[in-house]
């Protein structure tokens, strides 16, 4: 098992490495590039010589930049660059990009690649420690959209997904419960994307259920935690960066048929995006049906695992029709998703399920070398 996890994470490495060349070849190997900053963004702000500006509009992860620039001044309670509270309440990827680039933001283009690729490698070693065998399962931890967009778009997602498996290695080795070190993950794994709070929620309907008071307690501390960052925010903006969330979620299944009408209507790059994230409905659907199918039969004595995921599916079926419109967009936004499911797969194993993996494993694979593919017009600072 040793020498075959060893193959594996070296030719995960060697995929991940090979992907991120695909992105950056276009860009005469420019790792900047990843960040998606567009020329007025980059101008506004300033950004450094010899940083990659799109042409057509920038993304998620120029924001992550130059929150990780504006890190000393919003903690002297100075004015920042950026206004919004949003992108700030993700505090814990540009922060940790910040520190291991020692404050110098000619570095953090590597820095947040580096976290990445780190977190995702990461992720696939705590699943192997936990399920001790190499499957089509174990692939969904790294070929999800959550970590191969995270990487392809310097974005928060891989981060977040290493703290949650951290946290489920920790659950498992103290006998399913929840501890101190486990509450620690979880609420990292918080503090680099709010959307974790899903699973805190399932996991506290979980708790509620089968009165484990002491589970109830320490969950409870992420979101307290999370409430006075909210706050120190709002002082900072003068708005809470948790509404910027409150128009995500929709009637269930409203935003997956937009996609479906959508991605018939639209040629070129926005025809692609949108697809993808039709595609994704190829592994949804079914899970979905499949959980559905466990509450009929099981009813009250409905396990973990389907419990939770449940949860996870349909608030990501409930997503709003501009969330689902692109891959990059719904497929990492519940990211929560991606190491349930493994974790719920891995442990059932059975056809059907590796089907769903293999579904799942492809369509992230396809889509993500469709995107490292695009080509952008750009120029340099």
């Amino acid at each position: 098992m040793l020498k075959s996890a060893w193959i594996l994470l070296t030719g995960t490495l060697v995929a991940l490495l090979a992907l991120i060349a695909v992105g950056v070849w276009q860009y005469g190997g420019n790792v900047s590039t990843l960040m998606h900053i567009d020329t007025v963004f980059g101008e506004t702000h300033k950004v450094p010589e010899g940083i990659v500006l799109y042409k057509d509009g920038g993304y998620d992860g120029m924001l992550y930049y130059q929150v990780a620039r504006d890190l000393p001044a919003l903690f002297l309670g100075e004015k920042t660059s950026l206004d919004s509270p949003y992108r700030f309440q993700r505090i814990l990827f540009p922060l940790l990009g910040f520190a291991l680039a020692l404050g110098n933001e000619q570095y953090f283009p590597f820095t947040f690649l580096l976290l990445n690729l780190l977190a995702s490698l990461g992720s696939l070693v705590f699943f192997l420690c936990m399920r001790k065998k190499i499957d089509i399962h174990t692939l969904t931890v790294i070929c999800n959209p959550a970590i191969l967009v995270g990487i392809l778009f310097s974005l928060t997602e891989p981060v977040s997904f290493f703290f949650m498996m951290l946290f489920f290695l920790l659950w498992q080795r103290s006998s399913r419960t929840i501890t101190v070190a486990g509450i620690t993950a979880l609420t990292l794994s918080l503090f680099a994307r709010e959307t974790t709070i899903f699973l805190i929620g399932m996991l506290l309907l979980w708790s509620l259920w089968y009165k484990q008071w002491r589970s109830i307690l320490l969950l409870c501390i992420p979101v307290v935690l999370l409430i006075f960052w909210q706050y120190f925010l709002e002082l900072q903006f003068g708005t809470i960066g948790f509404q910027a969330d409150s128009n995500l979620v929709d009637l269930p299944f409203v935003g997956p048929w937009h996609a479906l009408l959508w991605a018939w209507q639209h040629t070129g790059l926005t025809r692609f995006y949108r697809l993808s994230s039709v595609a994704l409905l190829s592994f949804l659907l079914p899970l979905t049906f499949l959980l559905g199918k466990e509450w009929i039969q099981k009813r009250q004595r409905i396990t973990f695992f389907p419990f939770v995921l449940s949860g996870l599916a349909a608030a990501m079926l409930s997503m709003d029709a501009h969330i689902w419109g692109v891959i990059t967009s719904v497929g990492r936004v519940v990211t929560p998703i991606y190491p349930v499911y493994a974790l719920f797969a891995a442990e059932r194993d059975t056809k059907t399920l590796r089907v769903l993996s293999w579904i799942l494993v492809l369509t992230s694979v396809i889509a993500a070398i469709g995107i490292a593919l695009q080509v952008h017009p750009f120029v340099q600072s």
